[in-house]
């Protein structure tokens, strides 16, 4: 996920990802090459008894996989890295390829809630035979069927997510316009419209969407599209052929907990 979606129409793609403010705010330009930092893994959501499934979570997507893993009988430990990893696809391949390595043998799987979102991400798992969803990026994941269709119907159309809608600030921010606010035309001047991918885990991101849309002058659609794209998907990697299906743990999910 980053500021510009994907395939909009000569759109000036930036590098960074916006995060949400707090202790665990980072400057990735300064990260070792190994191993990950730390820092970089921003919250574990761990089960009674020791799981055997590992998923390894993009924190952009903290709100709606926790919802899915609260419905799905699969008993996984869920841990988050940090999205300011998505500022450089080659470190945020450096921070998986370290925590798969830290992780071999403790688990008997490994997948990942990623798009195809670092530098050789297919080749790393293939190295440590580890897995992740299908698709190529989260926009695609929830808009699930629609994505393309929408693309199609409109190549400017500049999607939004709920943690994109709530971290809008950074994103106006770190692409400097704030201090130079003329930019923006020069930012968005290839996009016609506002897709809001509403995953219902938050009335505020709604919110959100509009004042975004009415600070980019462009007409807004919201699509609710829930997150059955995310949970279909993350079945079809769960519930692979030969994969068995653990017993439901009888620990229920506190819900979002937004860091």
């Amino acid at each position: 996920m980053g500021f510009l979606p994907p395939l909009a129409p000569r759109a000036i793609t930036p590098k960074w990802f916006p995060a949400r403010s707090g202790p665990f705010e980072s400057n990735t330009s300064n990260l070792p090459e190994r191993p990950v930092p730390k820092l970089a893994i921003i919250s574990l959501s761990m089960t009674k008894d020791k799981a055997s499934i590992l998923l390894l979570a993009c924190g952009a997507l903290r709100c709606e996989l926790e919802q899915v893993m609260s419905r799905l009988p699969w008993r996984v430990e869920v841990e988050y890295l940090h999205p300011d990893l998505h500022i450089s696809p080659e470190k945020l391949a450096i921070a998986i390829e370290s925590r798969l390595e830290e992780t071999r043998g403790l688990y008997q799987r490994v997948v990942l809630v990623y798009g195809q979102c670092a530098t050789g991400l297919d080749d790393i798992l293939e190295r440590h035979g580890a897995e992740r969803l299908p698709g190529e990026h989260c926009y695609e994941v929830f808009a699930d069927g629609l994505f393309k269709p929408l693309l199609q119907e409109q190549p400017g159309t500049y999607f939004l997510t709920e943690f994109l809608c709530l971290h809008f600030d950074r994103v106006i921010r770190e692409l400097g316009l704030d201090r130079y606010p003329r930019l923006k035309k020069t930012y968005f001047r290839n996009y016609s419209r506002v897709v809001y991918l509403d995953t219902g885990v938050t009335a505020e991101a709604g919110v959100k969407a509009e004042e975004i849309a009415a600070y980019l002058d462009l007409p807004l659609t919201n699509i609710v599209v829930g997150i059955g794209g995310l949970e279909r998907r993350l079945v079809q990697v769960l519930d692979g052929p030969g994969r068995s299906r653990p017993p439901q743990s009888e620990e229920t999910p506190a819900g979002c907990t937004s860091s």
